[in-house]
């Protein structure tokens, strides 16, 4: 006979078991059910990240109001104004979506601006 501790439960038993313990059985191999807990360590923003993210909050804004939706993965929240489609702007362009985002968000732009490679 089986060690009760070995044996896999069968059945109605088996259920139970598994709601107890948080268990379930796939292809004879328990796998634990109970959520995976990571520790998040605070870190503070420096000053230009927080200037980034203003910006692109800005930008998102903007997106919507131009066409309409929220922006895909892949959409560009620097874009060219004058096409009906969200296509990158040329870089001067860029460089004054962050001059004029900024200007709202009230946050220093030459962060940004370096950070994109613009100044």
């Amino acid at each position: 006979m089986a060690s009760p501790l070995l044996s896999r439960p069968t059945g109605t038993r088996r259920t139970r078991a598994a709601k107890q313990q948080g268990t379930v059985w796939r292809e004879g191999i328990a796998v634990d059910r109970k959520p995976i807990v990571t520790h998040l360590t605070e870190r503070r923003l420096d000053p230009e990240e927080i200037a980034l993210l203003e910006i692109l909050k800005i930008r998102y804004e903007r997106f919507i109001e131009h066409f309409g939706r929220d922006p895909e993965l892949d959409d560009p929240l620097f874009f060219d104004s004058t096409i009906g489609a969200p296509v990158p702007p040329n870089a001067e362009e860029a460089r004054m979506q962050v001059i004029a985002a900024a200007t709202v968000a009230n946050v220093d732009y030459r962060p940004v601006l370096r950070m994109m490679g613009l100044n």
